[in-house]
């Protein structure tokens, strides 16, 4: 998450408070931090699902969570994902994946809302961090093949 904050630090220095211009204003120096970003998101929003699936790519290519999370632990993702809704809600933004994902863990999945996703993946990967952030991952990437 304070990777992603200094980001937002670096592009309020460089372009103010209000966005100018698209969302590839940035790319080289993006990409050169965290590898190119995919094509397609150029000039729109980012749903949830898509930054999802683009982690989970980075991290089966070798790179680790930190790289985009600041920490390697499943509750930088859960803080990473609840971060990005509420930059999509603040942006008064419809993101049509999250929902149905978040009723595909609770149906589908048996995930306990009670304790959240992020302890129940940890958990079942018996405290392996790594394994319970794939996991979840690999949840996101099962649900968006469903649809």
């Amino acid at each position: 998450m304070l990777v992603l904050l200094d980001l937002v630090a670096e592009y309020v220095d460089r372009f103010g408070a209000v966005p100018r211009g698209t969302v590839g204003a940035m790319d080289a120096e993006i990409a050169a931090a965290y590898g190119p970003l995919p094509r397609e998101w150029g000039g729109r929003p980012v749903e949830t699902l898509d930054a999802l699936l683009w982690i989970r790519r980075r991290m089966l290519e070798g790179q680790p969570l930190s790289f985009i999370t600041g920490e390697d632990t499943i509750d930088s993702l859960y803080c990473f994902f609840n971060g990005w809704l509420t930059n999509t809600v603040f942006n008064e933004r419809e993101d049509v994946t999250v929902e149905p994902f978040q009723n595909w863990l609770r149906d589908a999945q048996k995930e306990n809302r009670g304790e959240g996703w992020h302890t129940q993946y940890l958990r079942a990967c018996q405290g392996d961090h790594r394994k319970a952030v794939l996991k979840f991952l690999d949840s996101a990437a099962e649900f968006m093949a469903s649809r």
